[in-house]
């Protein structure tokens, strides 16, 4: 005779718990990784029927001869390391594990102020190949020798190369010499040697069958950066081309001092924009541009910019102690003066890893708006300080209304730039 079946009891609570919308929720909106600061103490909300359980160990319980799991409703961390909390329904059934990493207190130096940023230091990007109309038909002189969008065109028959307009005439040059034309470039970090026949178009113009564009991205807000180690970080977003839209694969770059002369104001659909201006003089630089991500340029810098507006050190914020409230916005509107501004974050999300859009902000300082009407081009980058803390930057502007905007948190930045490895980064350097 065989037994009926018995539910397990794990079976019987997994479906209680899908059946209560409420708990469900609550586990899914908890993160899988926390980071945590060293001597802060973290209240860890979670509400009946889960609980807390911490594994009792350095280096938040800073005693390593108790071992297991302790039900916690708060912890201080005491020294740097990693370890796990275990989210439990009824005390009993694991639903969930949090990673916890427990960083030092890291501070750095806000910006604000103006950055011309220089994809390379010489040379004209290729944004993308395309053919020459011929008599013949079409012809494809880049493709074929070898040419691939991306590349940074330095030289042509020797000449450095500094705007878009030299390509032209040099082609032209090759074209009625009848030779092929020596381009030097630069992929990838490598240098590289390819040679071009120019095509004649049905218009009679020597052509290479490619477009170009200036590598300069224009004129951005830096940031932040680390003393102990150079590293900065700027913009908030990622760098594209203006005409493919894709993503600069920077091979070499940098950021110079920029001056404001003008901001144009936003309107409800028609964002503002700051007008600046920067020279591109090898003598001008601050630092390197080694990493354009979805979170803003980094690099390494030679010399911090002038005219900050604060000169002490901030501590950084992370995801969980930003908060809804009043918060200040550091930037240039005129010259080369970092100005301080009154906003209100709206809304943070409890971003579980890095991403764009972790803020979204309201201007509120008359000033600020009288003179731009709100966020504007050009202000990505402007750090965000709220209760004495670097909490973010801005990114973007809302299209149809130029007071609000989005920006990025802190931690993730200050993640991309490798600050988290501090360590590591100062010996390196």
């Amino acid at each position: 005779m065989k037994r009926p079946l018995r539910a397990k009891p794990r079976l019987f609570f997994l479906l209680l718990l899908l059946l209560s919308v409420p708990v469900a929720h609550q586990i899914v909106s908890l993160p899988s990784q926390l980071r945590l600061v060293v001597g802060e103490e973290q209240q860890l909300s979670i509400r009946q029927p889960l609980a807390i359980f911490l594994l009792v160990a350095d280096p938040i319980a800073g005693a390593p001869e108790r071992t297991g799991w302790q039900q916690v409703s708060k912890v201080t961390p005491l020294r740097k390391g990693r370890t796990k909390l275990e989210v439990r329904l009824f005390g009993l059934i694991p639903v969930r594990q949090i990673n916890v990493e427990v960083v030092p207190q890291l501070r750095v130096h806000v910006g604000g102020q103006a950055v011309g940023i220089l994809i390379s230091s010489h040379g004209v990007l290729v944004a993308r190949i395309m053919p020459v109309e011929t008599q013949e038909g079409r012809e494809y002189p880049a493709k074929e020798a070898g040419i691939l969008p991306g590349d940074i065109i330095l030289a042509i028959d020797n000449q450095p190369i500094y705007q878009v307009e030299q390509v032209g005439k040099m082609v032209a040059q090759a074209g009625k010499g009848g030779r092929r034309a020596r381009l030097d470039l630069e992929r990838g970090g490598e240098r590289l040697i390819r040679f071009l026949e120019p095509a004649i178009s049905k218009q009679g113009q020597y052509l290479m069958g490619l477009e170009v564009e200036d590598p300069a991205a224009g004129v951005g807000t830096f940031t932040f950066f680390d003393a102990a180690t150079g590293r900065y970080g700027a913009l908030g977003h990622v760098i594209t081309s203006t005409s493919s839209g894709g993503v600069f694969q920077i091979s070499s770059g940098r950021i110079v001092p920029a001056s404001i002369a003008a901001v144009e104001a936003g309107k409800r659909g028609k964002p503002g924009e700051k007008i600046g201006t920067f020279t591109t003089g090898s003598n001008t630089g601050l630092g390197t541009i080694d990493n354009n991500s979805q979170l803003g340029i980094y690099g390494r810098l030679f010399r911090a910019p002038n005219h900050a507006f604060y000169r002490n050190s901030f501590p950084v914020a992370m995801v969980h102690q930003v908060r809804e409230g009043a918060a200040e916005l550091l930037t240039v509107l005129d010259d080369e003066k970092v100005e301080r501004f009154d906003v209100e974050v709206v809304k943070v999300e409890r971003q579980r890893k890095p991403a764009v859009k972790g803020l979204v902000i309201k201007v509120t300082d008359p000033e600020l708006l009288k003179r731009a009407g709100g966020i504007v081009q050009g202000m990505s980058g402007s750090p965000l300080i709220q209760d004495g803390k670097f909490i973010g930057a801005v990114t973007h502007v809302f299209v149809n209304d130029p007071t609000q905007g989005y920006g990025v948190l802190a931690e993730w930045m200050i993640q991309e730039a490798g600050l988290f490895s501090r360590e590591e980064l100062s010996q390196a350097s």
